[in-house]
């Protein structure tokens, strides 16, 4: 079997290096799914017969939406789970003169969002 010249070989392995190279560098610059970020500017309003909650989407990776409320000195449960996309809702589920706070996260396959500010209100003071 013939040998290979001395100039071939180091172009090969010259050659392999520079592949091996551009294929790390590559690998490097691509980026992965990420979490969404969180939404901004919660606020709430009183329109007498429900509260309306508004935000900003500040991702464009989200699923959805999850809101979560906290009923006077209650603990914060999980309130509603919402599409992609939506920054406004009308929560009608509430008792005249009861404190609500709020606040809103986006979703995705990799995770959730930090929590958006936190809103307070009382409903019909």
């Amino acid at each position: 079997m013939p040998t290979i010249p001395t100039n071939r070989r180091l172009l090969r392995r010259w050659l392999t290096l520079w592949l091996e190279e551009r294929r790390r560098a590559r690998a490097a610059t691509h980026v992965g799914p990420t979490v969404p970020n969180a939404p901004a500017n919660l606020s709430a309003v009183d329109w007498g017969t429900f509260i309306q909650l508004d935000w900003q989407d500040m991702s464009d990776n989200e699923t959805g939406f999850r809101l979560y409320r906290r009923d006077g000195a209650g603990a914060y449960a999980l309130y509603q789970i919402l599409l992609a996309n939506v920054t406004t809702y009308q929560d009608s589920g509430v008792i005249f003169e009861h404190s609500y706070r709020y606040y809103v996260t986006a979703y995705n396959a990799v995770g959730e969002s930090a929590p958006s500010d936190e809103v307070l209100i009382t409903f019909g003071a």
